[in-house]
């Protein structure tokens, strides 16, 4: 009896010596584990933040459809099988505006075993690569196409040099007596930025009249060519059509135009100078840009100041950049949110500390636009800083700042980015 205790007491002994060196075996292994990243970090908090709600898998997709990470090419490839049409189809077209050969590859899954504008999308994308398949069963669409898939359906075609598929349907959506047919067409012509789309879209300009003419008028401006701006000029007094023809005045940048403009700018309407004054600084020909649009910054209008915001972000120019760095400061939350995009549509290095500065802004809609822009500007010492962002009680916010911190560690490296 005696032997059996001892022996089931040397036993225990063993198993309790065991477990201990099992123990220490396993805290050494987790003190060794590689600490979590930043961006390691953002991408847990995007996947658990995207599994809530549509709306946000919605807002993370298209945060990454303006990254170049391989996390977000991974998130847009997983988000082609979302029950959310909407998010699927953000995902497919970044991938379709993507030329390396691995998009190619999915566009080609999707092309084979997804419906509607899934695999719409992707047939554009690969016509425009040169894959037959998909060009042969894109012309046979357009019989039964509307809306945004017929528009990007011909343009595609019209730009390989398919006019004789593209041009029956043209002619009937110009011949038609609505106007929304009308002006579907001309917005393909203006897209397709071809000599005789041009043509076609400046006979359907002189069809219309008064304020029906504003399609042809704004798919004019988009056609590309500046020879068409005097065309445009005539109706920069007309009812209707003003804002947009000074600023695709702006856009086409012929000097010829520079007088009309001119003129525009000496009347005494806030938001007629505000476009006009842009329009000509496009071309260079503002001469006092100060004088004529300072005053402009702090209008007692919001809505100009608002819209001086959207317009600066055409302008390449340190006053230019002043005045949006004044902007951005406004009262008005949707002042800020316009001059915080245009400040990162300028992509100056020199605005990080005023984007900085929104980051904590009460208006998540302008936090989340400075914390995107911040990805694509600023530097791993900012990582701490949207690190600490993570788990804000607004998710878009955590969204906003995951991504950043993902984009800054791709375009940094990942080891100076986790410092």
């Amino acid at each position: 009896m005696r032997c059996s205790v001892l022996l089931l007491l040397r036993a225990m002994s063993v198993y309790l010596a065991a477990s201990v060196c099992v123990g220490i075996v396993a805290s050494a292994l987790v003190g060794c584990a590689a600490p979590e990243t930043p961006a390691m970090r953002a991408e847990r908090v995007t996947q658990e933040l995207m599994v809530q709600d549509p709306q946000l898998a919605r807002f993370a997709v298209d945060l990454a459809t303006r990254s170049e990470s391989p996390f977000a090419r991974k998130l847009l490839v997983e988000s082609l099988d979302s029950a959310d049409m909407e998010t699927a189809l953000l995902a497919v077209k970044r991938l379709a505006d993507s030329s390396d050969a691995d998009a190619a590859a999915t566009l080609r899954e999707v092309f084979a075993n997804k419906p509607g504008s899934l695999r719409l999308t992707a047939a554009v994308a690969l016509a425009r690569g040169g894959d037959a398949e998909a060009l042969e069963w894109l012309k046979g669409q357009l019989g039964t196409l509307t809306g945004a898939a017929q528009r990007a359906a011909l343009v595609e075609l019209a730009r390989l040099d398919q006019r004789d598929a593209v041009m029956p349907v043209i002619k009937q959506l110009t011949g038609s007596k609505e106007l929304a047919d009308r002006d579907a067409a001309y917005a393909i012509l203006g897209e397709i930025r071809q000599p005789w789309a041009t043509k076609l879209l400046i006979e359907g300009l002189g069809k219309e009249h008064g304020e029906d003419r504003l399609g042809a008028v704004v798919a004019l401006t988009r056609c590309g060519d500046p020879d068409v701006a005097p065309r445009i000029a005539k109706f920069v007094n007309t009812r209707g059509l003003v804002l947009e023809s000074i600023e695709g005045l702006g856009a086409l940048g012929n000097p010829s135009t520079r007088p009309a403009l001119e003129g525009v700018l000496r009347k005494p309407e806030p938001l007629l100078k505000v476009y006009a004054g842009v329009a000509l600084w496009r071309m260079d020909a503002l001469g006092q840009p100060e004088q004529q649009l300072g005053p402009l910054v702090v209008d007692a209008d919001a809505h100009v100041r608002k819209k001086l915001a959207e317009q600066l972000a055409h302008v390449q120019d340190s006053t230019a950049l002043s005045f949006l760095l004044t902007l951005a400061e406004d009262d008005d939350p949707e002042v800020r949110a316009a001059a915080v995009r245009s400040l990162a549509a300028q992509a100056d290095p020199g605005t990080v500390p005023s984007l900085l500065a929104r980051v904590d802004d009460p208006e998540y809609t302008v936090s989340t636009i400075a914390i995107e822009a911040l990805g694509h500007l600023g530097s791993p010492s900012h990582a701490e800083r949207l690190a600490a962002l993570l788990e804000n009680e607004n998710p878009y916010i955590g969204l906003s700042a995951a991504q950043a911190l993902i984009e800054i560690e791709h375009r940094h490296g990942g080891a100076e980015a986790a410092t």
